[in-house]
């Protein structure tokens, strides 16, 4: 099987399973060992989650209270861009909602939407490549995954142009990762 095949078959998988996982409960710990984990950050990149993602609403209301600065995912030209988080927001084409405008902004922490991932820093994605460009524009960004338990699997496959993650939180906590492929 060719690695897109792979990760194809997988992500159909993976939805599927992540559907089941996807809670009230989960999605609170998850928020909590976030600001736990790296709440001592002051500028955040933060996906705004739909679906059965792992919800981020908790951890953005808890980071603008602190004062935080909360940067969300703007797509355009192809390319993924961190933008301030406004109230003014609009659905994108791949369906998620984004700020009708903006400009990129630095960020210390990126919390990132996934399928799956593995101990190893890997992490299966829906396939458009936008965060794995992000990540290379910004290698400083500290990169960690936002998923149930139940997406950290043994192994999962990737290729040259996917950047691993440092960490994830799952609702068992933080987990820092062995991304040094």
């Amino acid at each position: 099987m060719f690695e897109r095949e792979e990760k194809d078959a997988l992500r159909r998988e993976m939805k599927l399973r992540r559907a089941g996982m996807k809670n009230a409960a989960s999605d609170k710990e998850i928020a909590r060992a976030a600001l736990r984990a790296f709440g001592g950050y002051e500028r955040f990149f933060v996906y705004l989650s739909f679906g059965t993602e792992a919800d981020t609403s908790r951890l953005v209301f808890e980071l603008l209270t602190a004062g935080k600065t909360v940067l969300v995912p703007r797509i355009e030209g192809g390319k993924m861009s961190a933008v301030p988080y406004t109230a003014a927001l609009s659905r994108s084409p791949l369906g998620f909602l984004q700020p009708a405008e903006g400009t990129d902004t630095p960020c210390d922490v990126c919390f990132t939407p996934l399928l799956a991932a593995d101990r190893l820093g890997s992490r299966l994605g829906y396939g458009g490549g936008f965060y794995d460009g992000y990540f290379s524009a910004h290698p400083q960004v500290l990169r960690v995954g936002l998923c149930y338990e139940g997406q950290v699997l043994k192994r999962v496959p990737h290729g040259e142009k996917d950047v691993p993650l440092q960490a994830l939180v799952t609702e068992l906590g933080a987990i820092a990762l062995d991304s040094g492929r």
